[in-house]
C-alpha cells in the first residue's frame, strides 16, 4: 500500500516538479515493472500555480520507455495539483520514447471536492514546516 505520499513541485528555494507522488518509474534503467494487488490512495503530487513545469502523477509517474503491468490495483482519492494524471501520467522526453502501460481490474476512485481542498491544504502546511 502506498498511502498519502507527497511529491513537491518547491521546497524552500529548491524549484522542480512535484511527480509520482508514490512511485516515479524510468523505465530505460528497469526491467518491467509488475504491480499486484496495490492500493494507492491519497498520494499527492504539486506542481505551483505559477510554474509552467506540471505535476504529473498523483500515484505514479512513468517515463523513457516504462514497462508497468498493474493487476487488481486500487487508486484512489489522489491528485495532481496543477497538473496532470491524478493517478497515472506517461510522460514522453524529449525523444519521444513510448511508455507501455497494461492494467487489468484495475479501480478508480476520486475524491470529492472538499477532499482535495483539504488535501491540497495539508500540503501547503507540511511545505512551510518543512522550510521553517
Amino acid at each position: 500500500m502506498f498511502h498519502n505520499n507527497s511529491a513537491y513541485s518547491q521546497i524552500c528555494y529548491f524549484s522542480q516538479s512535484g511527480q509520482g507522488a508514490a512511485i516515479g518509474i524510468i523505465g530505460a534503467s528497469v526491467p518491467p515493472i509488475r504491480l499486484h494487488h496495490v492500493n494507492f490512495t491519497y498520494n499527492r503530487a504539486q506542481s505551483s500555480q505559477s510554474s509552467t513545469i506540471l505535476s504529473a502523477g498523483g500515484a505514479f509517474t512513468m517515463s523513457q520507455q516504462s514497462n508497468v503491468t498493474a493487476i487488481d490495483c486500487l487508486f484512489s482519492k489522489n491528485a495532481a495539483f496543477f497538473g496532470v494524471g491524478d493517478d497515472i501520467a506517461s510522460v514522453a522526453g524529449e525523444n519521444m520514447k513510448e511508455n507501455f502501460l497494461m492494467l487489468h481490474n484495475a479501480h478508480f476512485e476520486s475524491a470529492s471536492v472538499k477532499e482535495l481542498d483539504d488535501s491540497y491544504q495539508d500540503l501547503i502546511s507540511v511545505g512551510q514546516k518543512i522550510c521553517n
